[in-house]
């Protein structure tokens, strides 16, 4: 929604980059969901034990959980496009919006770490965390900067 909004090339590039991460993720979701309990055959096994990344100990980030309140309408694609229709979209209020949904995500990639042997899910599990904290980082880098709206326009 920002993309057709926005008029800074900076969150253009932003956008861009994290919209296709997420649908290449979901597409990776989708292709292995109908294959669960998928099984390797593999000899070497993934460890589902949690293994920290530079992107864990880098502010705002944290090992471990960080209790980020979880909106429903995240669960509820159409529920969550009708909720946002009500809100003034800005490069602020989209960047606000969007930490704490990647941080969910974060979490539940996490937990998911404690809960499986899957070797595709433990893969999928690092790679959200890592590229989500990557964003979280991002993102509020962007609003931390002292001149966040002429940076942003």
């Amino acid at each position: 929604m920002l993309l057709k909004e926005t008029k800074s090339p900076i969150m253009h590039d932003i956008l861009r980059k994290l919209i296709w991460t997420q649908k290449y993720e979901i597409l990776l979701m989708k292709e292995i969901k109908d294959k669960l309990p998928y099984v390797s055959d593999t000899k070497i096994k993934m460890s589902p034990e949690y293994i920290s990344t530079v992107s864990d100990i880098t502010i705002p980030n944290k090992i471990e959980l960080s209790q980020t309140y979880c909106d429903p309408h995240f669960f509820d694609p159409k529920k969550h496009k009708e909720h946002l229709k009500h809100m003034k979209l800005t490069e602020k209020s989209y960047i606000e919006h969007m930490i704490p949904h990647h941080q969910v995500a974060v979490d539940m990639s996490k937990i998911l770490l404690k809960n499986t042997n899957n070797d595709f899910m433990i893969y999928l599990a690092y790679r959200i965390i890592k590229s989500q904290n990557e964003e979280i980082i991002i993102l509020h880098q962007l609003l931390d900067y002292e001149h966040y709206e002429s940076v942003i326009l």
